[in-house]
């Protein structure tokens, strides 16, 4: 047996899930982190209403809420001019969709582990681990460089694309590069429009802008000077972060090996459109943290690859519309325009939210 029944390594979003969900079964946790301190970086946003349904019971979800700015409306857009707006249809039982920087949510989730006494040990770097019959064995580097020996029942990878757990398991993760690179950015400045989100769908590739707390607007594309063209939209006042990143498409061969299982990005990457990628890997970390409990590890395995499959390829297909150079993604985007301004005409809403709902995952 294990000193531990669980130890997880990241406490991103997916990591704090699975503690929580963990712990409230009553299995003895403890998170680990590489960094010394929260990340001052914050790629995710959205939370959809699915994700705060499975935070509701843990209390996360009414802080969320409180902290985030509701999106109820979008738009798709020319530099010149609206294609399409549409409020956002939920039905009246369902929560609502929050936009809140990772790094808030972050902090939801940490009080509410805290409330339940666990605490994430950082800096602290997982080394090595070998699995025996009915544990595993990890070497933890602490801060003052010294290595220590511990055991667990289970050892969750909620460590990112670059998981040393997944590593150190084996777990195959092929991997597919885009070829553009995506430019986010965080900036101060007046909002020109009645919508919560904006995507632009232009010849040279997509722009979306998403209402932020605290007066920001989150910007992200692959050329965001191009929004100088748009007519009637504000320069910014003042750049609060911003951020160039490479995109990866890739699912693990298995969420789990032995004793060893993943979760969130350790288990599955893809770009940021639709914004599905932190509410998957919370999603992941409900459910591995049930799964530990019950010992449904392998059906927990089968569900949530099969998730990740289909949305990884799914993105994989929608990012080369949206981003994508060649002819035949400006093409797609013409298209798409040409279905856009005829929807419209007909039924606008149910067109507008049909597409929302398919990207955002609700």
């Amino acid at each position: 047996m294990g000193d531990i029944d669980v130890l997880i390594v990241g406490a991103g979003p997916s990591g704090m899930a699975t503690a929580l969900a963990a712990s409230e079964q009553g299995l003895s946790v403890q998170i680990i982190e590489k960094h010394a301190q929260r990340l001052p970086y914050s790629r995710a946003i959205l939370v959809n209403s699915s994700t705060l349904a499975l935070l509701e019971p843990f209390g996360v979800a009414k802080q969320i809420i409180a902290h985030g700015v509701p999106v109820r409306s979008f738009a798709i857009r020319r530099f010149s001019g609206e294609i399409l707006s549409t409020p956002i249809l939920l039905p009246a039982t369902s929560q609502p969709l929050i936009n809140l920087p990772q790094i808030q949510t972050e902090l939801c989730f940490e009080a509410a582990l805290q409330a339940r006494g666990v605490d994430i040990q950082r800096p602290c770097e997982l080394i090595g681990l070998t699995q025996e019959t009915d544990f595993v064995a990890v070497t933890l580097r602490d801060a003052d460089g010294a290595n220590r020996e511990l055991r667990a029942r289970f050892v969750v990878g909620a460590d990112g694309f670059r998981s040393s757990v997944r590593e150190l398991a084996g777990i195959a993760f092929p991997c597919v590069d885009f070829p553009r690179t995506i430019v986010a950015m965080d900036v101060e400045m007046d909002w020109p429009y009645q919508q919560d989100a904006v995507v632009w769908l232009e010849d040279g590739g997509g722009i979306l802008a998403l209402r932020l707390p605290n007066g920001l607007i989150r910007l992200a594309g692959v050329d965001l000077e191009r929004l100088r063209q748009v007519k009637g939209f504000p320069a910014p006042r003042k750049v609060v972060w911003k951020s160039e990143f490479e995109v990866h498409f890739a699912y693990a061969e298995t969420y789990g090996s032995g004793l060893v299982w993943l979760a969130g990005d350790a288990a599955h990457v893809h770009s940021p459109v639709g914004g599905r990628g932190m509410n998957m890997g919370i999603a992941d970390g409900i459910a591995l943290g049930k799964a530990l409990a019950s010992n449904a590890l392998s059906a927990y395995g089968a569900e949530r690859l099969a998730v990740a499959k289909s949305w990884v390829e799914t993105n994989h297909m929608l990012t080369n519309i949206a981003l994508g150079t060649d002819i035949g993604a400006r093409r797609k985007r013409k298209l798409a325009r040409m279905a856009l301004n005829i929807a419209k005409v007909i039924m606008p809403n149910v067109i507008g939210n049909f597409i929302f709902k398919r990207l955002a995952g609700i």
